[in-house]
């Protein structure tokens, strides 16, 4: 349908290099539009390229992009523009994930989780946001949380203090971007397969996982392109402050 098209859009994915940020970047290329995939492994960026269609790589770059260095954002914006365009779309997935319940873990293990997850979210929005105000782009913000950010894990409570903090500010980000013309909405996946979780080698882990999901599947990175191209195009241009999870079921499974 005419109106998932993003021809002509320009799109920003942090932590685009792997996992689910790669999904998503093709995603948005396969949708038409020139993406920028950025992130700190440059490597790891040129690879995903590298291996993407023909068609699709020429609409993609590559872009050295540190979320939690105000200065790396600012270069990183003014050389998308100058490449590809201005920023229509953002995708704030850069994160990270550390382990460690509130008795063992300390305050640099917070800080450092913190960080990355909320303080360089909110910063690649400020700038991104700023430009997209000038610019009197129509823009999509679309932050990437987690259902942890819902539900509680054992061991993860600094991971899971920062994704509640991602949907806390998605709200309020739409609410404040609204007279600009700028739609803020998250996507909460649920357990997926990526480089991130070091335990889906287990496969024992991965059945007990699955017995726990209603659908009895772990997430991989295409299940997210049909809600990424629905928020990021005008099929969803009454949608803000909206928050979705994508997790076979797993908030809605049974106690």
């Amino acid at each position: 349908m005419e109106r998932f098209n993003l021809h002509g859009k320009c799109a920003l994915v942090t932590g685009a290099g792997t996992g689910l940020g790669r999904g998503m970047a093709t995603a948005l290329l396969q949708a038409g539009a020139r993406v920028a995939l950025a992130g700190r492994r440059v490597e790891k960026l040129a690879q995903a390229i590298e291996d993407l269609d023909p068609e699709l790589r020429e609409r993609a770059v590559p872009i050295e992009l540190d979320i939690t260095c105000s200065a790396s954002i600012g270069r990183a914006i003014n050389i998308i523009e100058d490449s590809i365009g201005r920023i229509d779309i953002l995708v704030n997935n850069a994160g990270n994930a550390y382990s460690g319940t509130v008795l063992e873990s300390d305050h640099d293990l917070w800080s450092k989780q913190f960080e990355t997850n909320v303080f360089g979210l909110a910063e690649v929005s400020r700038q991104v946001g700023r430009h997209m105000i000038a610019s009197e782009v129509a823009g999509s913000i679309i932050n990437i949380g987690s259902i942890l950010g819902i539900r509680s894990n054992i061991g993860s409570a600094a991971y899971c203090a920062s994704k509640s903090a991602v949907i806390g500010l998605t709200r309020t980000m739409a609410l404040e971007f609204a007279k600009k013309n700028i739609r803020v909405n998250a996507i909460l996946p649920g357990v997926f397969k990526t480089e991130l979780v070091d335990w889906m080698e287990d496969e024992a882990m991965l059945d007990n996982v699955r017995s726990r999901v209603p659908t009895g599947k772990i997430g991989h990175a295409d299940d997210l392109a049909g809600p990424i191209i629905l928020l990021a195009s005008d099929a969803g241009r009454h949608m803000t402050g909206a928050i979705i999870p994508v997790d076979g079921g797993h908030l809605s499974a049974s106690l």
